[in-house]
């Protein structure tokens, strides 16, 4: 039987061998054979309609998935994807946004958490692809500073192609560790939506 995790859930799994989800804002599993796995899913529609992040309380640590990732690894490692972020047709930008805001919102509660306690660590971010252990907060600024920058206009497109009939376009400045490939049409939206100067 699967279980679909609502936004902020955690994860208990029970000694059936079954995984349930339950609210993290009230209290612990009423069941006394259930045990937390100290895991916390965000629903991140924005990517895909189904996109979902979660974080790992214990290594603080949040996995967010494709969401996005940068052009390239660190590492430089050749068998590593490094490319832009793809948005399907099906994505959406404004949802996007909204999406990573409320990650950044989450990040910065848990590290602002930690300022008092020493030996508390800052969260990190691991991504598809091209980005593992990354300072969560910087990382998650980083990528909404890119999308406003494409939504305003201040980025380039350098590619254009059609894709599921739809015409998409590849934006990207040289001095961007970021890179987006996406249909024209979910920036025009958000350029329609989004409250940005």
């Amino acid at each position: 039987m699967s279980c679909w995790a609502d936004n902020n859930h955690d994860l208990f799994w029970h000694k059936n061998g079954s995984i349930s989800a339950q609210s993290s804002l009230g209290s612990r599993s009423t069941e006394s054979h259930a045990h937390s796995l100290g895991i916390t899913i965000y629903n991140t529609p924005g990517h895909t309609p189904d996109e979902l992040a979660w974080y790992d309380h214990h290594e603080r640590h949040l996995f967010v998935g494709d969401s996005f990732y940068k052009l390239e690894a660190e590492n430089k490692d050749p068998n590593v994807y490094g490319g832009p972020i793809i948005f399907p047709k099906e994505g959406d930008w404004p949802a996007f946004l909204f999406s990573m805001q409320y990650l950044l919102q989450k990040v910065k509660e848990k590290n602002r958490n930690c300022e008092n306690d020493q030996g508390l660590p800052r969260v990190k971010v691991s991504c598809g692809h091209t980005t593992m252990g990354a300072d969560a907060e910087k990382t998650i600024e980083s990528v909404l500073a890119f999308f406003y920058k494409v939504i305003r206009g201040h980025v380039p497109v350098i590619d254009q192609e059609t894709v599921r009939g739809e015409t998409n376009c590849l934006w990207h400045d040289e001095d961007s560790e970021w890179a987006v490939r996406a249909p024209k049409r979910l920036c025009e939206e958000a350029r329609r939506t989004s409250r940005i100067s």
